[in-house]
């Protein structure tokens, strides 16, 4: 899960630690567009915002009921 926190992650880390949640910061927002997620100075995954936001179309389904058997 991915959370954007203004400023301070300071609050979100006290909720976390009081839960037995880790919490790990991956950066800063920039104005690339892009979600860029880095392991020890190397990155690891890149995702673009429209995509993250947008992302695949969703699959519509049809389900028929028939009753039980």
């Amino acid at each position: 899960m991915v959370l954007a926190v203004p400023q301070t992650v300071a609050a979100l880390q006290m909720l976390a630690d009081s839960e037995g949640v880790e919490v790990t910061v991956i950066g800063p927002f920039t104005s690339d567009g892009k979600l860029t997620v880095c392991y020890e100075n190397e990155v690891v995954g890149l995702l673009d915002m429209d995509f993250l936001h947008k992302g695949m179309p969703r699959v519509h389904l049809k389900a028929i009921w028939r009753g039980h058997p």
